[in-house]
């Protein structure tokens, strides 16, 4: 397979998993979020709403709260959380258009892992 083909091909696997993702987190209105994921993103919320507030030491502050300094209330996952603070900015809180941006940064990691593994083994071919 050509360079060319392989990466339509491979793009085309991310989109369209990108896209039943996305559909179905907007049709799946079943349950809320439980469990960690409404943990995380209730504490997205806290951050956004601490970062609107304009005062950059309080956010680092808040920062070292939920991932440094007690990690047994809260794991130390601060890339999903984190993440999400800029949709959180422009949307409000809704836990659907975070999970469709992590979705959208899987389909990113993806791809970029797509790129490694054919440099890696670019010499078998």
């Amino acid at each position: 397979m050509t360079n060319k083909k392989s990466l339509l091909v491979v793009l085309s696997i991310i989109g369209i998993f990108f896209l039943l993702n996305s559909i179905w987190v907007l049709l799946d209105n079943s349950l809320p979020m439980i469990g960690d994921d409404a943990r995380w993103l209730e504490e997205t919320n806290r951050v956004t709403n601490v970062l609107k507030s304009g005062d950059i030491g309080a956010v680092f502050q808040k920062w070292q709260d939920l991932f440094i300094k007690d990690t047994n209330s809260f794991p130390r996952t601060p890339l999903f959380a984190i993440v999400s603070v800029p949709v959180f900015l422009l949307t409000g809180p809704n836990e659907n258009a975070a999970i469709i941006f992590n979705c959208l940064i899987l389909a990113g990691s993806s791809y970029l892992l797509f790129l490694l593994v054919r440099e890696l083994f670019k010499k078998y071919k």
